[in-house]
């Protein structure tokens, strides 16, 4: 080892050990600055500002009714109304692939008393039915029921991302399964209101982050079905 390596050696080695010690004492104080009673849920949690962290962990939390009023309280007329836009608005968000979500929604509604002419036709449709017949009878259905015609982009991403962000917190999907939706079929040119949700599918790409993605996506969901609920 000549002198100028030795030189460096001497130098670099107590500053690495330095800054490793001066960033395990950062994480330990943002650790104890979680609110009283609550310990990390992601390890990556640590590494967010305390703020920040506050917030995130404020937002996941639901109450008793908001629990059953967003999983629970479902079979009623209202809430297979509901449902039936929600599912509607995937369906046309995903580009009218696909109709036996659309059909089996419609059931409900006839099953919950909800019956108009279309939704019974609709509803009586076999698995596999042809874009062709199944687009007349939503498009006869939502103007029987008063809801805004298929190409209405912005509310129909609206509710179908409300159904998506239900059936995660459901633990049907995953978190990286609601973003890649969310980038697949919002993309950064649709829906304004989701495009932190379409965001966060670039951070599951980075394996430093994947904890703190899960995180965030899941305060997103929580906030956006507060929201759309206090809004309906």
């Amino acid at each position: 080892m000549n002198t100028t390596t030795a030189i460096y050696v001497a130098f670099l080695v107590p500053m690495g050990i330095a800054i490793v010690a001066f960033l395990e004492v950062r994480r330990r104080s943002r650790v104890g600055k979680l609110p009283a009673g609550r310990q990390p849920l992601l390890v990556s949690q640590q590494d967010l500002p305390p703020d920040d962290l506050d917030e995130l962990l404020a937002n996941i939390s639901m109450s008793a009714a908001e629990y059953d009023g967003w999983f629970k309280d479902r079979q009623t007329v209202e809430g297979a109304l509901e449902g039936f836009a929600e599912t509607v608005g995937v369906w046309v968000t995903e580009g009218l692939a696909g109709s036996q979500d659309v059909v089996d929604a419609a059931t409900e509604c006839i099953a919950q008393g909800l019956e108009t002419p279309s939704l019974l036709m609709l509803a009586s449709l076999y698995r596999g039915e042809s874009w062709w017949t199944v687009r007349p009878l939503v498009e006869g259905s939502l103007a029987e029921l008063g809801l805004p015609v298929l190409e209405s982009p912005t509310y129909w991403q609206m509710r179908a991302v409300k159904l998506m962000c239900r059936e995660y917190l459901m633990n049907e999907i995953t978190a990286r399964q609601l973003t890649r939706w969310a980038y697949t079929c919002i993309s950064y040119a649709g829906l304004a209101e989701a495009q932190d949700l379409v965001a966060l599918d670039d951070w599951f790409d980075d394996s430093n982050h994947v904890d703190e993605a899960e995180l965030r996506t899941r305060s997103f969901a929580t906030l956006w079905l507060r929201h759309t609920s206090a809004q309906a």
